[in-house]
């Protein structure tokens, strides 16, 4: 065996038999450090950045309320999506609002955050009451309601809800419960509007 060293922090051996490879390998410390360098990667290792989370989507995590599942954005964001205990029924009949208003920063397909915000922001009623019904409230983007149809459709019953992505200075989508189809109407329809939270990943 001959033992050839680079610098202190490499170090190339090379062995003239398999034995004599074997027992050096076992010659080798065995601490911790060691071990963790060089132990096997797990077969299903947890995503990094997600949290182990026991609660499956269509089931109430406890502390957030109805827990639809993990929405993505393109831009690589992904958070968890709830719809708090109570939200479900609180505005069952209301007006997207400012017919005839193009809302500048409102028409996202993912981050109905951003959305709710922008809305609030030009003064739209349900856009702020949504906001001040609980910490961190928002109307739904089109893809975290679309998400919602495909999870908590048998919690949220039939009919449509108003998504904060906006179509257009008249029009607005919403989300259909009944076969998860999406459409555009007049902001004056009176739909209900269902409100979320998100917690980050």
């Amino acid at each position: 065996m001959s033992l050839i060293i680079e610098h202190a922090e490499h170090v190339t051996v090379q062995f003239g038999s398999d034995t004599a490879a074997r027992d050096f390998l076992a010659s080798l410390p065995t601490t911790t450090a060691f071990k963790a360098a060089h132990s096997p990667i797990p077969d299903n290792p947890t995503p990094l950045g997600e949290p182990l989370v026991s609660t499956k989507p269509g089931e109430v995590w406890p502390g957030q309320g109805l827990y639809a599942g993990i929405c993505c954005a393109p831009d690589g964001r992904r958070w968890h999506l709830f719809v708090p205990p109570g939200a479900k029924d609180m505005f069952p009949e209301v007006k997207w609002g400012a017919y005839g208003t193009e809302i500048d920063g409102a028409n996202d397909i993912y981050d109905g955050q951003a959305n709710t915000a922008a809305m609030a922001a030009a003064g739209i009623v349900l856009a702020e009451e949504v906001q001040n019904s609980a910490l961190g409230c928002y109307l739904p983007s089109r893809a975290e309601a679309l998400l919602m149809f495909a999870t908590l459709k048998d919690q949220l019953g039939d009919g449509s809800m108003w998504t904060s992505t906006q179509c257009s200075a008249s029009g607005a989508w919403y989300q259909y419960f009944g076969y998860g189809t999406q459409g555009i109407s007049s902001k004056d329809a009176e739909l209900r509007a269902v409100a979320v939270r998100r917690l980050m990943l």
